[in-house]
């Protein structure tokens, strides 16, 4: 059943779930996780709230948050939205100038910060902040150095610790008791704002998504019709706690009576290996690094035990591509031939019982795979990008099943999901069960027929409230309650929607033509030799790619051949016989048989010297910052196009 509010989801979840697990949290001393119960959680998050309480919050106020991956996150979001505040969450990479944006826009009174690094960037903007008046820190105030020079210049802003915070909150309600404090949260409606989140994207100026109680209410008991989740699942946090794909998940799991646990890149095998997660959500990037990992792994063994992984891998995956042409589970834009059709269906159900019975000695070879994420994974959610269908295909067939999903943060993260407990080929899914979709074309025409391209529209209570304090932007974006997502789409026959595109990404040639850079830039990111890759040529008479190559991968493969390679990457990339690979890497990838266009070759192309950065070529869920790579490397682009 629907929820009133958020905090009517976390009251009737921590009381129903009281003594299970909500959170396994890191023990450095024992080395080894311990769980905290639900009610344990409950009553720290009560602390916290009567903490605001004491700071006279009132409904609306907003609270700014700058915190990565740790167990206080959910703590300290929680308890601001429970308490009729709404947070308004970044990570700590965030700059100094995005810090005194969020806090300066919404007039935030208090912000929680996490880091030292974080109270750097702060005092520097501290003048110009006229309404912040206390700052809480997430660790203990001996982890910040420049502390204590803060305080002494600025004698007016409150400086206290999160423990000591909920240590005045728990003094509160002792005086007070309960009743008082749930007040604020009993009044709660789907109506009441529970957050804004800033997003640069991949565009620059922060933009303040504005979405209520219900976008996460409404959105949490869709999912809880269909999503095979339950109490006895576990996940392993490691995207930034403030991306709406990872708090939709962690909302939607904390529902279920599940348990969560929160990692960091460097910490992920040993936290899979413990916890044994059965969920996962994760970015496009993450998965393309995972895969070329595990290839790269399997090409440094002996040459027979590679042989005996590739082959695995060609089985595993070849008895998936029979699954799907016996069960039809694969989604096309346009009729196909029905002899041939036909035949394949038939090839297909022959060679089924025959592959079925080697996948199952496939799988066994494949398990150090599936191991990588605790060998208890159900499947996996990817989202904030397109997902290469080559790697999808790949995880799936070694038993790992990722469910695409399509959303922004204007959406809630959602949008379309892909079909469980396998999802179609060739598609990312249905639109989301109570959401509305529609793609309109460039004359505004909605588009019914199957892969006619047009922007996807979307309509439900998921959808923003808009921007805050920006109504220009909401009402450019918003017609008769539709929101214009920007994205670009196809329709399948079968009714799911395959993504085409960003409609503000498209390239338009000299010649006149559009063109699409994702699906080129996705199909040369499934080779493994490149670590990212941007396509230009806006009003050029021919496209081009700007690389990055995956410099330990091209050493390996030229040391096997006896050739040496500079040391430097910035001789490496200008290296001939390189260049000469990459030529041919792109000339055999980017083809006819690929099925590319003409115009959609690749003219020319640049190897970049150095990997992209997040926070510089790179968004927060590591998507590319186009406009940012263009500024960048324009001396660059000029000598192609010169």
């Amino acid at each position: 059943m629907e929820k009133r509010s958020i905090y009517h989801l976390v009251r009737d979840s921590c009381i129903h779930y009281k003594d299970r697990p909500f959170q396994w949290i890191w023990d450095e001393t024992h080395k080894s996780f311990s769980g905290i119960s639900y009610s344990e959680w409950f009553s720290r998050l009560e602390e916290l709230s009567a903490f605001f309480r004491i700071q006279n919050v009132n409904k609306g106020d907003k609270i700014g948050l700058f915190c990565d991956n740790r167990t206080e996150w959910a703590l300290c979001s929680f308890s601001i939205m429970s308490a009729g505040a709404a947070d308004v969450p970044r990570g700590c990479d965030a700059s100094e100038e995005e810090i005194f944006y969020i806090l300066d826009h919404t007039e935030a009174r208090i912000a929680f910060i996490e880091k030292e690094q974080v109270l750097v960037k702060l005092e520097k903007v501290l003048d110009r902040l006229k309404s912040l008046e206390t700052i809480v820190l997430i660790e203990p105030e001996s982890n910040f150095p420049s502390l204590a020079s803060t305080k002494a210049s600025r004698p007016k802003l409150h400086f206290i610790d999160l423990e000591t915070a909920i240590s005045e909150g728990r003094h509160w309600i002792s005086k007070k008791g309960k009743a008082q404090l749930h007040s604020i949260g009993e009044s709660l409606t789907q109506e009441d704002l529970a957050t804004i989140i800033y997003t640069s994207g991949t565009t620059g100026v922060p933009k303040g998504v504005m979405l209520k109680h219900r976008s996460f209410t409404w959105t949490v008991d869709q999912l809880q019709h269909f999503v095979p989740a339950n109490y006895s699942d576990r996940i392993v946090v490691f995207l930034p706690p403030w991306h709406i794909a990872e708090r939709i998940l962690e909302t939607t799991l904390l529902s279920m009576g599940a348990s969560s646990a929160y990692s960091n890149v460097a910490q992920l095998t040993r936290d899979f290996e413990i916890i044994k997660p059965t969920v996962l959500v994760s970015v496009p990037r993450v998965w393309e690094a995972l895969y070329r990992r595990i290839w790269d792994k399997a090409a440094k063994t002996s040459p027979l035990k590679y042989a005996i992984f590739s082959n695995a891998v060609r089985i595993a995956e070849f008895y998936n591509s029979l699954l799907d042409t016996v069960t039809g589970n694969f989604s096309e834009t346009k009729d196909g031939n029905k002899e041939e059709f036909l035949t394949d269906k038939f090839v297909s159900v022959a060679l089924l019982p025959i592959f079925a019975f080697l996948n199952i000695l496939a799988q066994k070879v494949l398990e150090p795979v599936r191991a990588l994420f605790g060998g208890r994974l159900r499947f996996a959610f990817c989202g904030a990008g397109a997902m290469p269908p080559k790697i999808q295909f790949f995880f799936r067939s070694v038993g790992v099943p990722i469910i695409e999903t399509y959303g922004m943060t204007e959406t809630t993260g959602m949008g379309a999901l892909g079909d469980f407990p396998i999802p179609k080929t060739g598609s990312i899914g249905p639109v989301f069960p109570g959401a509305h979709i529609k793609l309109v074309d460039e004359q505004g025409v909605v588009v019914s027929k199957p892969g006619v391209k047009g922007i996807a529209w979307h309509k439900g209570p998921h959808v923003t409230a808009g921007y805050y304090k920006n109504p220009s932007l909401t009402e450019a974006n918003f017609s008769d309650a539709w929101f214009n997502s920007g994205d670009l789409f196809v329709w399948t026959k079968t009714g799911e929607l395959k993504f085409a595109g960003r409609a503000k990404d498209t390239i338009v040639l000299s010649s006149g033509e559009n063109v699409e850079p994702e699906p080129i830039e996705g199909k040369i990111l499934e080779t493994g030799w490149a670590l990212a890759t941007v396509i230009v040529g806006q009003d050029q008479k021919f496209l081009a790619a700007l690389i990055v190559p995956d410099f330990n991968k091209l050493k390996e493969h030229f040391t096997s051949q006896g050739v040496s390679l500079p040391s430097s990457h910035s001789e490496l990339v200008k290296d001939q016989k390189v260049v000469r690979f990459y030529k041919d890497l792109l000339r055999d990838t980017i083809s006819d048989k690929n099925g590319f266009k003409v115009f959609e070759k690749l003219g020319d192309f640049r190897l970049l010297d150095r990997e992209f950065e997040k926070g510089k070529e790179l968004t927060e869920t590591m998507k590319v910052k186009r406009n940012k790579v263009a500024e960048l490397y324009a001396d660059l682009i000029q000598t192609i196009f010169a």
